[in-house]
């Protein structure tokens, strides 16, 4: 079987369609690489040599490993900041309103009412600390003493 310049291209754009049906998961590297192999391509068709395709598709796709990775990886992806709600858990409350495991309650956090839920009853005035956020709802347990 002889390998055409042709392959290359059908490879590269294979990569390319994969990471648009992957979606910004694969963070840009298919359509990079697909882009090597693309070149490589183009370097074996002008010049009929195989190993000129290759060795394009080989220097261009390290280069990027190494040298342009990185960068492109800062450029496209921003660090996650917790928000205020996420800034909630591990806070503790004072309970102004029993909660049940049926039943949600009140808790008082920094001088502002939330809903709480419990898996246990937990009395007014009693002390919890928040371990989840579920939209505006707090998931509290007690503070052991």
């Amino acid at each position: 079987m002889e390998i055409m310049p042709e392959y290359f291209l059908y490879l590269g754009l294979g990569l390319i369609g994969i990471e648009l049906f992957v979606g910004v998961d694969t963070g840009f590297d298919l359509v990079l690489l697909g882009i090597s192999t693309i070149l490589g391509g183009l370097g074996f068709w002008l010049t009929g040599s195989l190993w000129v395709g290759v060795g394009i598709t080989t220097i261009v796709t390290f280069s990027y490993i190494f040298f342009g990775r990185k960068f492109l990886k800062a450029k496209l992806f921003h660090s996650h900041h917790k928000t205020n709600i996420d800034r909630l858990i591990d806070n503790q409350g004072l309970v102004i309103k029993k909660i049940t495991p049926h039943y949600p309650g009140q808790v008082k956090i920094d001088g502002e009412i939330w809903r709480a839920e419990s898996k246990k009853t937990i009395k007014e005035k009693e002390t919890v600390i928040v371990t989840d956020v579920n939209g505006v709802t707090l998931k509290v347990e007690k503070r052991s003493q």
